[in-house]
């Protein structure tokens, strides 16, 4: 069912709709085949395609990643730790790892975090390799055949980087104590720490950026990186040659926030609202209950609106 809105006020012009899926979802991922949202509690993985469900896999205990590749679902399956395929409307293979946690779908390959490690299969779930991190963490990233593993449970080191293709690994301290999201923008690395530090690194160059604690979201355009806190009602934009901040006021604290067509979204989890912000001007979105997460299909963001099991669409293209 949709519920449509029509929303106009100077700067803004959006339709925006609800799309129904039930439960109380706690991750989605936009893939090139559609929306995957996964309901932990309730065992439930959806693909949705122009917001109809086009595939439900059923009966899993506790999902908490899903990506699709290839014709297929794949599934991290935390309380029995293992990675599924879902195909032609069955399990068609499943293999174990032991706590599988964050997984990604990338040229062909299934990248999943585990403890101190990432495994790495092929689109058949055949294992191609294992690397070992120093810490423990769900976080990590795939950029130009590397992986950025970020070592959330660990002192030392903040990352490390390790090739795909060769040997080349290297462990880098930025001084964080919580690194849990990376950006690549214009060939400067950004690194995101949840206690209120963002790390730039660009050649050998490294600086740490002080921002609010409890930094959540992070997101960019080709001009700016913005970050939002949890105990902050602004956010704070950071231009990415200077690294000068400034603040744009939101009415409440932020959780994920999303950059896309010149338009900023944020999640007002506390008070079930979802800014949209442009040029000075903000339009709150209301009926999205705890707006947890944010992905973004260009000219479309979605919102993730996990005690309403709904899905908020924001069409920019109008």
């Amino acid at each position: 069912m949709l519920v449509l809105l029509t929303v106009s006020h100077l700067v803004f012009s959006l339709y925006i709709s609800f799309q129904n899926v039930g439960g109380h979802p706690l991750r989605m991922r936009m893939t090139p085949y559609g929306l995957v949202v996964i309901d932990s509690v309730n065992g439930v993985v959806k693909l949705l395609e122009n917001g109809v469900v086009i595939s439900q896999i059923d009966d899993l205990q506790f999902p908490v990643w899903a990506d699709v590749c290839c014709g297929g679902i794949y599934i991290s399956e935390l309380k029995k730790s293992r990675v599924l395929l879902w195909k032609a409307g069955k399990i068609e293979k499943w293999v174990r790892v032991p706590r599988p946690e964050m997984l990604l779908a990338k040229d062909e390959r299934i990248y999943v975090s585990s403890d101190n490690d990432v495994y790495i299969f092929d689109k058949n779930l055949n294992l191609l390799k294992k690397l070992s991190f120093p810490a423990k963490s769900v976080y990590f990233s795939v950029d130009n055949n590397r992986i950025i593993h970020l070592e959330y449970w660990g002192d030392h080191p903040d990352i490390t980087i390790a090739s795909l293709k060769g040997s080349y690994r290297e462990s880098i301290d930025l001084g964080l104590s919580k690194p849990f999201q990376y950006a690549n923008v214009d060939g400067k690395t950004f690194v995101l720490d949840f206690l209120g530090k963002l790390a730039t690194m660009v050649g050998g160059e490294k600086r740490i950026l002080r921002v609010g604690r409890f930094s959540y979201g992070m997101t960019f355009n080709r001009k700016n990186v913005y970050v939002s806190s949890l105990v902050e009602s602004f956010l704070r934009e950071i231009n990415v040659k200077t690294l000068r901040q400034r603040f744009i006021r939101i009415p409440s604290p932020a959780g994920a926030i999303e950059s896309c067509c010149g338009y900023l979204v944020a999640c007002g989890v506390f008070k079930n609202e979802v800014y949209i912000l442009k040029d000075g001007l903000i339009k709150t979105i209301k009926g999205c209950d705890y707006p947890l997460m944010t992905v973004s299909d260009p000219p479309f963001v979605y919102v993730l609106c996990s005690d309403s099991g709904k899905v908020l669409k924001i069409d920019f293209s109008r």
